[in-house]
């Protein structure tokens, strides 16, 4: 056997991890929803928010990059193959060399679909996520508003104060 046909028989031998990932919507809040296979047999299922990532200063390209290496029990990164019916995650995952994406249709991506459809699930990230970031956007909102009748309130003040200084 020469050395081409044995360099030909290890790369049909070398079988990738297989990602699908989706970035779907549930309740106003981007998630991104990723299955995790290698040779037929699901390893993981990964549902985050997709602020979670941003607030970790991450992108959803590191985000699959980290997913794959838990799971591996990797140090070094792996490449590996994504399928996805997202052009969010694919123009994210362009520059990484170890992502080979393919933007597949919906139909093939389905099961994406299908986990966050799950009545159990949808309770489960109401719970975790929604609900949590709801309250968190509420008191925001309620810290500012509080801010500026704070800040309203000293600047009457010192306008009362100009006007006892003049009289």
């Amino acid at each position: 056997m020469s050395a081409h046909e044995k360099e030909h028989a290890t790369k049909v031998d070398a079988k990738r991890p297989l990602v699908v990932a989706d970035v779907l919507s549930f309740e106003g809040m981007a998630f991104l929803v990723a299955y995790l296979y290698e040779s037929t047999y699901t390893i993981a299922q990964i549902i985050t928010p997709i602020t979670k990532i941003h607030d970790e200063g991450s992108t959803l390209s590191d985000a699959l990059h980290e997913i794959v290496r838990v799971n591996f029990n990797l140090a070094d990164p792996i490449a590996f193959d994504l399928y996805t019916s997202s052009d969010l995650l694919i123009a994210e995952t362009l520059a990484s060399p170890y992502i080979l994406g393919q933007l597949k249709d919906k139909s093939e991506t389905s099961e994406c679909q299908r986990c966050i459809d799950h009545p159990y699930i949808q309770e489960a990230l109401h719970d975790l996520y929604v609900e949590p970031y709801r309250e968190k956007r509420k008191a925001k909102r309620e810290a500012k508003r509080k801010d500026r009748s704070i800040f309203r309130k000293v600047g009457e003040w010192i306008k009362e104060m100009f006007r006892k200084a003049r009289v």
